[in-house]
């Protein structure tokens, strides 16, 4: 009888740190296995992998049991909701069309044996400070070729750590590694900033031509404000979905 409704969250399957990644998959896959016959459903509350960058056509490698259990968990009947963390934040489509899974951006509220329960990972829940959860700061990170950056931020560091030389600034060996990683540190944050200022400056172009292309289409139909205004959300949402 499917009558239990289950919670985990920070598996960080993935994570360098853990120093038997595979028993450490192991182990979650044996306990989800353990509720197959009388869950109904199944909340991953974020952090669950540690990172997952999802490509357009491409996912990465690993966790092929923990993958396979929760497709055994949908097929068996069970409701899975993978709610996003700021360690799995590039969750896009294959989970959902893949397995099946419900992938969750933000918050929700759900009624459960008829009892109200607030669900989040958390990090983004509290006091709002300009941290990575901040409205734009967020819209900027959460997009297929930050992926591509974050991919190539890890792989600089692995280089460092193993050769404590910095590849970016021709500096002795004799340079202690923390002065190297800080070097490159501060590379990447300078990077990334470009970044982020370029894409915020192509979101208020396209603003920009999309007030120029209301303004100009409601003159010309002499329409109200207020279709003005409906007309200009209209164009936001079309060019929104295209690009």
């Amino acid at each position: 009888m499917r009558n239990k409704v289950y919670f985990i969250s920070d598996l960080h399957l993935g994570a360098r740190y853990i120093a038997d990644a595979q028993a450490h998959e192991k182990r979650v896959v044996a306990w989800l296995e353990s509720i197959r016959d009388h869950a109904s459903a199944l909340y991953l509350l974020g952090d669950i992998l540690d990172y997952w960058y999802e490509y357009r056509y491409v996912v990465p490698k690993g966790h092929v049991r923990f993958l396979g259990v929760l497709a055994r968990l949908v097929d068996a009947g069970v409701k899975v909701y993978w709610f996003q963390g700021n360690h799995d934040i590039w969750l896009f489509s294959y989970m959902q069309s893949e397995i099946g899974i419900e992938v969750v951006d933000g918050s929700r509220v759900v009624e459960l044996s008829g009892k109200r329960f607030f669900l989040e990972h958390g990090d983004g829940v509290g006091h709002k400070s300009a941290g990575f959860h901040a409205g734009l700061c967020r819209l900027l990170l959460h997009g297929r070729r930050v992926v591509a950056m974050a991919m190539a931020a890890m792989l600089i560091l692995r280089r460092v750590r193993s050769d404590t030389s910095c590849i970016f600034v021709s500096l002795p060996n004799r340079i202690p590694e923390k002065l190297t990683i800080s070097c490159l540190g501060i590379y990447i944050v300078l990077l990334m900033s470009a970044w982020l200022v370029v894409r915020s400056l192509w979101y208020l172009a396209m603003a920009s031509a999309i007030s120029a292309i209301a303004n100009s289409m409601a003159e010309n139909s002499n329409s109200a404000h207020i279709e003005r205004r409906a007309l200009t959300l209209n164009l936001y949402c079309t060019l929104v979905t295209i690009f």
